[in-house]
């Protein structure tokens, strides 16, 4: 099961009148199946069998059917939400991947990225990234190949710093205007503004 149900009344299986209708209906049924099968579409670890029932059932069955309808929706769109990480402006996000294509192969670029036709170099020469440049030993930049090693993780030195020791190195210090609104609800009043902290002597 795909968790799609409104492929099922395109297949137009509940409606054949006849035999070759049917068959017809089961032919495009399977075809659908086997293009979501190439294209590595997520499928449902959970399936729910088909039952007809007589008329006089007719309205239980249809609240049944519905209410099976709406599970397999949601456990489809809960399937295929992954976090992906964007080349360009490493940042996670939750993302259906059969929608974004992911599944398929195909690398993951946010929205944002794709709209402004931003690329990773754009963010690198910028400065928007959370980066920093590799050292050799001798504290110089590391170079290989005519470019800077870029670096996203942690440093293993700044893993595991104190709140005083993150602040002593912070290259700025943020200003936030809070006011106590009510009930202890905050908000913002003002403009926040960032002042430049001179690090040279602590680092």
């Amino acid at each position: 099961s795909y968790g799609d149900p409104q492929a099922f009344y395109d297949c137009k299986l509940h409606t054949a009148k006849s035999y070759s209708e049917f068959q017809a209906a089961r032919n495009r049924a399977d075809r659908n199946i086997a293009r979501r099968k190439s294209t590595n579409k997520t499928a449902l670890e959970v399936s729910c069998p088909v039952e007809f029932e007589s008329e006089d059932q007719a309205g239980r069955t249809n609240r049944k059917l519905l209410r099976t309808e709406q599970l397999l929706q949601f456990e489809q769109r809960m399937g295929c939400i992954n976090a992906q990480c964007c080349p360009c402006c490493k940042e996670n996000k939750l993302i259906d991947v059969d929608k974004a294509g992911v599944t398929s192969g195909k690398e993951y670029i946010c929205s944002t990225c794709k709209s402004n036709k931003k690329t990773e170099d754009d963010y690198l020469k910028k400065n928007l990234n959370p980066v920093w440049y590799e050292r050799n030993d001798d504290g110089d930049i590391k170079i290989v190949d005519g470019e800077k090693v870029v670096r996203y993780d942690v440093p293993p030195q700044l893993e595991n710093l104190t709140i005083a020791e993150k602040l002593l190195i912070r290259r700025a210090c943020p200003f936030i205007p809070s006011v106590h609104i009510k009930n202890g609800v905050y908000g913002i009043k003002g403009h926040c503004v960032a002042f430049p902290q001179d690090i040279s002597e602590m680092c």
